[in-house]
């Protein structure tokens, strides 16, 4: 379960609060109401569509601090042991090796301001001027997040289009197939990736990422003869998987199975969400945010299969 640590500074925004209450005259006044309550619903606000945070089970790590650049290093173990007494009168030998991948870090930032007499006209209409723009940012982050976590940016790539995965094609136009086909093809899916690390339970996929559309497809029944069972609950019941429901997956027309365990993938985000302290200027007041991400790091390869053709 990601933590509300992982994805915010709450530093920052106690922070801004603290300094909001220093401010004299009318903006004074009310902005540390206004932030307070922000500051307690901006963690549990609810985002339609978006779906990395909350669904795939992908950890958050923050490792990296203000890095511009994060590396992992892999560890694999060489060699064996040997017959005693062979007649080279050798023994067998066991070495360390490592390999090293690395993945750039970008720095988003965004501002805001408002006039004394907006907060005001705001007051009197009921609304929450300074607050709704601090939830603003807040949903750009995450927007952000659940895009540069499924589809990557530039070269950077995500869950959906990640080079490293290995690649199946449906059997068909996945919305021309019978029940049984589906199912079939899902679990080939399954099995494949899972056939590739060995049935290993921490690399074995455990979520399939895939669009409402797609998703929806899969509540028809698998067969009638053998009860009401959806394909859906027939592979959540016999494979032990959850399905993640994302939009970003209809315009690639692909279905992704994967391990969400961070021994497999992560998501980097080296700086969470942070607020600045927020200034006056005149009549107007002004706050900053900022992020810095890296995107999704995927450590095994084998830990993640696509199926393409899902249309």
């Amino acid at each position: 379960m990601i933590q509300v640590k992982n994805l915010y500074n709450i530093d920052s925004i106690i922070k801004a609060i603290d300094t909001s209450k220093n401010f004299i005259g009318d903006a004074g006044i009310v902005l540390p109401r206004e932030l307070e309550h922000i500051s307690s619903t901006i963690y549990e606000q609810q985002f339609a569509n978006l779906s990395l945070l909350s669904m795939s089970g992908i950890t958050v790590n923050n490792e990296g601090g203000v890095a511009e650049t994060i590396t992992k290093i892999k560890k694999s173990v060489n060699g064996n042991f040997a017959d005693a007494g062979n007649a080279s009168n050798a023994d067998g030998k066991i070495s360390l090796s490592a390999q090293s991948d690395s993945i750039s870090v970008s720095m988003k930032k965004a501002s805001s301001s408002w006039a004394e007499i907006e907060i005001q006209q705001a007051q009197l209409a009921g609304r929450n001027l300074s607050g709704d723009l601090l939830a603003a940012h807040n949903t750009r982050y995450n927007q952000e997040i659940d895009a540069r976590g499924y589809i990557g940016e530039g070269t950077a790539k995500g869950l959906l289009n990640y080079a490293g995965f290995t690649t199946i094609a449906a059997s068909g136009l996945f919305s021309g197939l019978t029940a049984q086909q589906k199912y079939d093809d899902i679990k080939g899916l399954l099995d494949a990736q899972r056939a590739s690390v060995s049935l290993d339970p921490t690399f074995s996929a455990d979520k399939i990422a895939l669009s409402s559309t797609v998703y929806l497809s899969l509540g028809v029944i698998l067969n009638s003869a053998a009860g009401a069972m959806s394909v859906r609950a027939a592979l959540e019941m016999n494979e032990g998987v959850t399905f993640v429901i994302t939009f970003r997956a209809s315009a690639l027309g692909v279905m992704v199975a994967y391990s969400s365990s961070p021994l497999a993938m992560v998501m980097r985000i080296p700086t969470p969400l942070q607020i600045s302290n927020i200034w006056q200027t005149g009549f107007d007041s002004n706050v900053e945010s900022l992020f810095r991400v890296g995107g999704l790091d995927v450590i095994e390869d084998q830990a993640g299969y696509i199926l393409t053709g899902v249309e």
